[in-house]
């Protein structure tokens, strides 16, 4: 599940490592729009972020119950909103939306209302976007995507209950490959996945973690399930390590650690360590991503977390930031996603009932968080 705070930007320096503690990080800034409706079940307006450079420019994006927002995040000092797309559904009832960018385009859906899949042309930033393609025709109500940028082809994950799985060949031209499950293969719900290179490592809920093969769309082949493992909850999301030896895994339940994966053998994926704060007995880890040696988290009520996993066997906190300075208990004030997008200088994050971030690093990484006063967003240093 997905909400959100503002988009927020972080710096950080790397003392933290030197001295074997965390550092906090330090607020840089922060975008809101105060006018955006909440939604009736969370009093949320932010969802889920992404982030992507182009044309000398860096971009947060975030979701919202109005749109899709980009953020020019170039000065970190000094975010602003560049510019706004409707969603194809808004309003009060509209929880989630995520989105990815490839090769230029991005990609943008949602989890509720009469939805379709939004294709955004970004290749003439810092001027204008222009959507290029709104419809529903493959798909109306999608939790999740992931692009498989290696083999051109997009994942929509917990579409109305399916994972669909299209050609983007043609960035603003999609061609449905297959739908799963289907008379000949079975595939449970996909809450989250991580696709590269045709094998797919997915989110499952109930059903566990599973990697499937997907290099022929059309037949694809289980290669393994793993049901039973330490703390297994609601198998939520996880992300690859970029030497694509280990997978950092994310239960949706209280009090659960996170697991890494050793994945060398896709067919016996193995339980090698656990991550755990351990701020408080309740702690939810929602998403993480990976960039170079760190893992980035969001937590419920604890915010972001940002682990050294350059030893996967024994990961190492490297830097935190609590983004809810309330009284913590098992409700929805979280901080449900952040995005490293820029890997040795930004990173990005939202939370529940708050606004997005944007953060910059300066050191090895950067956090974002949202400031209970001004709304703004600062650099936080080691």
């Amino acid at each position: 599940m997905k909400r959100a705070i503002p988009l927020i930007c972080f710096a950080i320096l790397p003392l933290s490592l030197c001295l074997g503690q965390a550092t906090q990080a330090t607020l840089l800034d922060n975008w809101h729009d105060d006018s955006i409706v909440p939604t009736s079940s969370y009093n949320n307006r932010y969802n889920e972020c992404w982030g992507f450079a182009i044309n000398g420019h860096e971009y947060g994006v975030i979701g919202s119950t109005a749109g899709i927002h980009i953020v020019d995040v170039t000065e970190p000092t000094d975010v602003f909103e560049a510019f706004r797309v409707n969603g194809a559904s808004s309003g009060t009832n509209l929880i989630h939306r995520d989105m990815k960018d490839y090769n230029g385009y991005l990609y943008c859906v949602a989890d509720e209302g009469p939805s379709k899949l939004q294709i955004i042309d970004l290749h003439d930033l810092p001027n204008s976007v222009t959507q290029v393609y709104s419809s529903n025709e493959f798909v109306t109500t999608s939790h999740n995507l992931y692009i498989d940028t290696s083999q051109q082809r997009l994942y929509l994950l917990g579409a109305g209950g399916s994972t669909k799985v299209l050609d983007i060949s043609n960035p603003a031209q999609p061609v449905l490959l297959a739908t799963y499950p289907n008379a000949n293969y079975y595939m449970p719900y996909t809450h989250d996945g991580f696709i590269k290179d045709n094998i797919g490592y997915f989110n499952c809920g109930g059903s566990g973690f599973w990697i499937i093969d997907f290099t022929n769309p059309l037949a694809p082949v289980t290669l393994s399930t793993l049901t039973s493992y330490s703390d297994a909850g609601y198998n939520h999301s996880g992300w690859l390590t970029e030497d694509g030896n280990y997978y950092i895994l994310c239960d949706e339940t209280h009090g659960a650690r996170v697991k890494v994966l050793d994945i060398t053998d896709p067919t016996e994926p193995l339980e090698v360590a656990t991550i755990e704060p351990g701020n408080w007995t309740n702690e939810i880890p929602h998403n993480v991503l990976v960039r170079g040696n760190y893992a980035y988290f969001s937590y419920y009520f604890d915010g972001l977390e940002v682990w050294d996993i350059s030893n996967p066997l024994n990961p190492q906190r490297a830097y935190y930031y609590d983004t809810y300075r309330g009284y913590k208990c098992a409700i929805l004030r979280r901080c449900l996603g952040c995005e490293p997008q820029f890997a040795e200088r930004q990173h990005l994050d939202w939370r529940h009932a708050g606004r997005p971030f944007h953060l910059r690093q300066r050191g090895r990484c950067a956090e974002p968080q949202h400031h209970p006063k001004s709304g703004r967003v600062q650099y936080l240093f080691g």
